[in-house]
């Protein structure tokens, strides 16, 4: 009977002191809320955020909640606070006055697997290593010289279209088919070189990209919940292995692609008889030693990867 009080002055003084530290808790949440000075934006679920108000057509979702919250609104999609603008005068401050803080995209497993650690310009951090790739780049791969290179490839696709509508005479023809084709042939060539006409070259990458495609539009639970929980998730429903699958197919692809160019006997482009394809001027760059920007196999990789994957959307648009 003794031990009843003394056990009870305990409980009531273990249950004050959780409701102190939940309630200061919850003062300095508060706090540092309102002194982020943060967007207005909907109310949200426990774990799932505002998951749940983005529909199969989520930006008629998000227009029908800018009309309720305002152009600058934050959601909460899973536990990743994500700010969503939908005026032009707020796009405006997001895409110039505010560019530098705002140009990275968000750090997910998918590219960051696919572009081998981020060593691509489409999805790396912005920063000092991206700034210098990119003098890099329009030094080296976007100068007039690399153009004039490519004039062949040009040539010989347009000559074919020419060819192909002269050959058809008076009967109809469907031009989006041919102007694909030629479009085609022209990026292709400047990309790989004489291998993309090859048999089941284009058919090879092209299949490898559409499951890649596919892969990064897909839904990953560590996306929203960047941590162990969504990857268990994502690991339960194949989508990590999913991945692991098309990396591999990839880089397999990419070397062969790389190899064959190191194989051949061109390596400088101011020879006539050099190729005057995309890889070819990566791989030059990774040989070079006097490149003030770290630049190795991989980043040839990944930015075969980035480049094609602007390929296979520009084919899907003019499909």
């Amino acid at each position: 009977m003794d031990r009843l009080p003394s056990a009870l002055v305990l409980a009531i003084a273990a249950l004050s002191l959780v409701s102190i530290l939940l309630l200061a808790w919850s003062r300095r949440w508060r706090t540092r809320r309102s002194a982020l000075h943060l967007p207005p934006g909907p109310k949200k679920l426990p774990l799932i955020g505002n998951l749940h108000q983005i529909g199969s057509l989520p930006h008629r979702s998000l227009w029908a909640l800018a009309r309720q919250h305002g152009p600058v609104m934050l959601l909460r999609l899973g536990s990743v606070p994500t700010v969503v603008v939908s005026s032009p005068e707020a796009a405006r401050d997001v895409m110039r006055t505010h560019d530098a803080h705002c140009c990275s995209r968000p750090a997910t497993p998918g590219p960051r697997r696919l572009t081998y650690g981020y060593k691509d310009l489409a999805f790396a951090p912005y920063g000092d290593h991206v700034r210098e790739m990119r003098k890099l780049f329009i030094l080296e791969l976007l100068c007039m010289r690399r153009v004039q290179a490519a004039w062949d490839a040009r040539e010989a696709q347009v000559d074919k279209l020419v060819e192909t509508l002269t050959h058809a005479g008076p009967n109809s023809v469907v031009l989006d088919e041919h102007i694909f084709g030629a479009v085609d042939g022209i990026i292709g060539t400047v990309v790989f070189g004489r291998i993309y006409g090859t048999e089941g070259f284009k058919m090879q990458f092209l299949d490898m990209l559409n499951e890649a495609m596919e892969m990064l539009g897909s839904f990953s639970a560590e996306d929203f919940f960047p941590n162990s929980a969504g990857r268990l998730v994502d690991r339960l429903t194949g989508l990590i292995a999913r991945r692991e699958r098309i990396f591999k197919r990839l880089d397999a692809f990419f070397d062969a692609v790389i190899d064959q160019h190191l194989n051949s006997t061109c390596n400088k482009l101011d020879d006539g008889d050099c190729r005057s394809d995309l890889v070819q001027a990566l791989i030059e760059l990774w040989k070079d030693d006097g490149s003030s920007v770290p630049f190795t196999r991989e980043h040839v990789k990944a930015m075969l990867f980035i480049v094609l994957l602007d390929l296979l959307g520009y084919l899907c648009r003019w499909n």
